[in-house]
This record gives structure tokens, C-alpha cells and sequence, in this order.
């Protein structure tokens, strides 16, 4: 049946040299070609295990396409002298289903994702911004690391003065005299480095007026309030504790937060998280166990971002309406743990003429009278409330009045600190 009764290919030519060369020869040259394409994409299949099963299968079918065709061609050749004409078709139909099978079930279902894969240009200009990303963020991660470097630069040397005054402390304990000048001299340098009024007057979008009574010689609560190119930043904090050594971290603080400010370092995350690494570096290089509850609030422009976990935040409306922000999830005590990245959230507000802001430390709220009972967050609202028409430097001055009024001749035994923020440009009518 191989072979059977037909003619080979051969006489239908005539078996003219020229023509029957012609023929071998083109049919050679396709057989070789499928074959080497074949062969191809079995070293491509081999080399690359990482593709997709449909890609896989997609190139086994191509390969045994590309073979039976090959094939096809070497037996036209064939026929030229053996007329296995039945083998010829038989493989022809084979190379045909195949072909069909590979393009309905294996080609076909792969054009939507190709069709929906990126075009070299934007490949190319995906690839130019992901560059252009990676060198901004070498850039960045070099400015962090230079800021840092500098950072614990300028406190190594607050930490070692921290460590010759303990030491000092210790040798001096029994002379009361000289103990009283030194707290006295550590109480006048962190009243130098407390906001100054004519510094607030130049704050020209806001109000602002702040009071500090710390309860020893040096408070343990921190604040302060800086601009530059514009924004406004101003923290408070409460250092544990109060004395001498809590009047050291807070100094650390200040001199921490101006640097990273000047590095003009934005993100809360990162602000932090260098931030409270120096802290802890240097709190366990003073052998202390100090940490601080530290909060930060940045306005520009009538808006409004808090940072940190803190005290509740008051902010004020203009009617003198007290909406109360508690802060526990928005960070974490700093010098703790050495990473508290993940702790950081913000949340940010707008702010109308006549708005404002209250922050306070625990000192505040916790100052009780002679039956122990504390002033409280709700009187503090209230009287915010009851005040907020006025400046705020009159508010400021009705929160101390009040308070000592609740206090009475009770000693204070924490650091009372608190700031009052109004927005200016809004003048409400003085109640009756």
C-alpha cells in the first residue's frame, strides 16, 4: 500500500535535471529550516523553566508543528522517486490537525494577553521612570543618612554632657548650696531655648500663646514652635518623669527636632523614626530608663496635620464648639524601640478663620485640689468654650486663673504645659 501502483513524482516532470533540482533543493532548504526553527525552540523551552504552562504548551505545539512540516517537505522530495503518495497525505492530514488544534485551543487564548501587553515604547518609558525613581531614592536614602550622621553627631556630645553632670550630681549631693546653683543654671538654659514672643509674632496666619510652670528647678515636659519656608511645626511632649535628667531628654528633643527640621525632612514616618532612634541611642547610652509621649502638629496654609501619640488634641471651632482627637493610634512612645515606623499615622484637618487648636501635657488635667480631685479634660473644654472669643494670650492667661483657682494652695507635682493656636482673620462677637 506503501508504494503501490503510482507513478513516482518524477515522470510528471520528465525528470528534467533543472526542474527536479529545483524542486529537491527548495524542499530541502524549508525541511532544514523547519527542523532548525523546531530545534530552536527546544533550546528556548529547556533554558526557560520559569514560563507559563500555557506558554509551555503553546511551544510544544509549535515544535511538533514545525517537525511535521519539515517532514512534509522531506517527503515531497521522496516521492519524486518512491510514490508514497498515501504516506505523503496521511501526514500532510496529520500536520494540518495539529496545526489547527495548536491555533484554535493553544494560540488563540494567548491573543488577549498579548494584545494587552505593554508596547516596547512603553516598556521603554516604564523602564526611564523606574531609573528616574531609584535615583531619586538613592538620593533620598543619601540625605537621610547624611541627616542622621549629623543628628547623632550634634547629640553625642548632649549625652556625654549628660553623663560628666550625673557624675558631678553624685559627688556634689551632700553639698545643697552648689546642687541648687547647678538646677537653677539647667532651669535658665531650657527657659533659652523655649519660643520667644517676638518669634510667635512673626507666625502671621496664627495666634499663638504658650505657658510652661514646671513642677522642680527643670521641667520634664517638652514644646516648641518652629518655622521654616513657611510651614509651622509645633510638638509637645512629656518627658516621665520631671528633674534634672527628664530636663536633659527634653533638651535632646529640641535639638533633635530643629535638625531634622533644617533637613527638611517632611514625612511623619521617617521624622519619627530618626527621631526617636536618637532619642533611644542616647537614653540607653545615659543609663536611663526616660522615654516620652511626643506629638506634633504641622499647619500651612489653613491646614492642619497631627502626628504621634500624645495627649488628646482640642480643636476649637469658631462658635468655640470642642471636637476632642484622641491620639493613642497615631503613635507610639518614643525611646522605647528602636523602630516604631510602623506606629506612625497622621490625620489631617482644614482649618477656618477662627479655628484653632489646644494641646496640653497630663500636668494640666491631672492638677488636683486639696480633696484630690483633677481639674479634668471637661473643664478644660468648657472653659476653652466659654473663652474662645478672646485672643489668644487672654486665654492662655483665663487657663492659668482657672486653674489655680481649682488647684488652690496645693503643690503641683507634675509640669503643667499647655499651647493655645487660633487661626486669625475671624473675630467672634463678644458673648454676653
Amino acid at each position: 500500500m506503501l508504494l503501490n501502483d503510482f507513478l513516482p513524482h518524477g515522470y510528471c516532470i520528465s525528470w528534467l535535471p533543472d526542474l527536479l533540482a529545483l524542486h529537491v533543493l527548495s524542499n530541502g532548504i524549508t525541511a532544514l529550516s523547519y527542523y532548525a526553527v523546531a530545534g530552536a525552540i527546544v533550546y528556548f523551552t529547556h533554558g526557560r523553566t520559569d514560563l507559563p504552562r500555557k506558554t509551555q504548551w503553546l511551544l510544544i505545539g509549535t515544535f511538533v508543528v514545525f517537525a511535521v512540516c519539515g517532514t512534509t517537505h522531506i517527503l515531497d522530495i521522496v516521492v519524486f522517486w518512491y510514490p508514497v503518495y498515501w504516506v505523503s497525505g496521511w501526514l500532510g492530514m496529520l500536520n494540518a490537525g495539529v496545526s489547527f488544534y495548536v491555533f484554535i485551543f493553544l494560540l488563540v487564548p494567548l491573543i488577549p494577553y498579548a494584545l494587552e501587553a505593554p508596547s516596547p515604547a512603553k516598556l521603554a518609558e516604564a523602564n526611564i521612570a523606574l531609573q528616574a525613581e531609584i535615583a531619586e531614592r538613592v538620593r533620598s536614602e543619601e540625605k537621610l543618612r547624611l541627616s542622621e550622621q549629623a543628628l547623632r553627631e550634634k547629640t553625642a556630645d548632649l549625652s556625654s554632657a549628660y553623663l560628666e553632670i550625673t557624675d558631678l550630681n553624685k559627688q556634689l549631693s551632700e553639698e545643697n548650696v552648689r546642687m541648687g546653683a547647678e538646677l537653677a543654671v539647667s532651669r535658665q538654659l531650657q527657659q533659652m531655648v523655649l519660643p520667644r514672643p517676638e518669634e510667635l509674632d512673626e507666625i502671621e496666619e496664627l495666634d499663638i500663646a504658650s505657658y510652661m510652670q514646671p513642677a522642680t528647678e527643670v521641667a520634664g515636659d517638652y514644646y516648641d514652635i518652629l518655622q521654616e519656608q513657611g510651614q509651622v511645626k509645633i510638638g509637645i511632649g512629656d518627658v516621665t518623669g520631671h528633674g534634672l535628667e527628664s530636663g536633659m531628654v527634653m533638651l535632646m528633643v529640641q535639638t533633635a527636632v530643629r535638625t531634622l527640621l533644617s533637613s527638611h525632612i517632611d514625612d511623619p514616618k521617617i521624622f519619627f523614626n530618626i527621631l526617636n532612634q536618637v532619642v533611644y541611642d542616647n537614653v540607653k547610652r545615659m543609663q536611663s530608663d526616660k522615654n516620652l509621649s511626643l506629638l506634633f502638629m504641622d499647619y500651612q496654609k489653613g491646614k492642619l496635620r497631627l502626628s504621634g501619640q500624645h495627649e488628646e488634641v482640642l480643636i476649637v471651632h469658631q462658635g468655640g464648639e470642642v471636637e476632642r482627637i484622641d491620639t493613642i493610634d497615631m503613635g507610639f512612645l518614643v525611646g522605647i524601640e528602636r523602630d516604631i515606623t510602623h506606629f506612625v499615622t497622621k490625620l489631617e484637618r482644614d482649618l477656618d478663620p477662627g479655628d484653632g487648636v489646644v494641646l496640653y501635657t497630663d500636668g494640666l488635667t491631672e492638677a488636683r485640689n486639696s480633696q484630690g480631685k483633677p481639674y479634668g479634660v471637661e473643664r478644660l473644654c468648657k472653659h476653652i468654650s466659654d473663652n474662645w472669643h478672646l485672643p489668644a494670650l487672654e486665654i492662655r492667661q483665663s487657663i492659668v486663673a482657672d486653674i489655680q483657682e481649682h488647684v488652690g494652695l496645693t503643690k503641683i507635682v507634675d509640669d503643667i504645659t499647655f499651647i493655645v493656636v487660633k487661626m486669625r482673620g475671624y473675630s467672634h462677637p463678644l458673648r454676653a
